[in-house]
């Protein structure tokens, strides 16, 4: 959303606010993958349309995280953007985006002067395409069994906040460890660039909140675990 309001010179390296054209603003909201996000959030409420169940504050929280990351990370952003952009998915978020904060995700310059390497690219192909054929789906009905009371969740909820801890940091550390080389300025071993504009939007920012994924769900399966074992606490004498 934000990359509407944005303009960015990686060049000189400046940032600017503008207003988004008439055309960038159709093209973003009309894009095949924010229609399947769309009706995906039509299907969910048909799912739970007869629930009778009054959720905890806790499980409106978990029921929160994994819709919402089904349909708006899994699928729109990492998922049809991240792995298959090549195809048209949300375009203006991939070029002025995810382009423009990792140099992994310019496939177009694989083994060239400011692209990554063959190796790197696949990896994050791979690991934003297991999010959309994995992930999505998993996160999904978890939120939907949450939401109609039912136990099935539990177990789909370990597999992919699993899955989402371990892809964060499969992500992000390789990358840390080897200089940052896929982060502005990209090809130059800098972890910790000025603090500007530009860097504070495509690099400490982009980069940050992708630990988001591993601590909110080390956080969701801390409180599962527990949960689970608090009964046979119980039953102790």
């Amino acid at each position: 959303m934000s990359i509407l309001f944005v303009s960015a010179d990686e060049t000189t390296h400046s940032i600017n606010l503008k207003l988004p054209s008439q055309r960038e603003l159709i093209g973003h909201f009309l894009d095949p993958a924010v229609l399947l996000g769309v009706g995906m959030f039509f299907v969910f409420r048909h799912l739970t349309k007869d629930s009778q169940k009054t959720l905890t504050t806790c499980e409106r929280l978990c029921a929160n995280w994994h819709l919402w990351n089904a349909i708006i990370i899994y699928v729109i952003m990492d998922g049809l953007n991240g792995a298959f952009s090549e195809y048209g998915f949300m375009d203006l978020l991939h070029k002025e985006g995810y382009r423009m904060i990792d140099r992994r995700y310019r496939r177009h310059l694989i083994d060239q002067p400011g692209g990554p390497s063959a190796y790197e690219a696949n990896v994050a192909k791979t690991l934003n395409a297991m999010e959309l054929f994995v992930y999505s789906w998993m996160s999904f009905f978890s939120a939907v069994s949450i939401c109609n009371g039912t136990k099935w969740h539990k177990s789909l909820e370990v597999i992919v906040l699993t899955m989402a801890a371990y892809g964060a940091v499969i992500f992000v550390v390789p990358d840390m460890l080897t200089g940052c080389l896929n982060m502005h300025p990209m090809g130059v071993s800098e972890c910790h660039p000025p603090f500007t504009p530009f860097n504070l939007f495509f690099v400490y920012f982009g980069v940050l909140i992708n630990w988001i994924w591993a601590i909110v769900p080390g956080i969701m399966l801390f409180n599962r675990v527990r949960a689970e074992m608090a009964p046979a606490k119980e039953k102790k004498p």
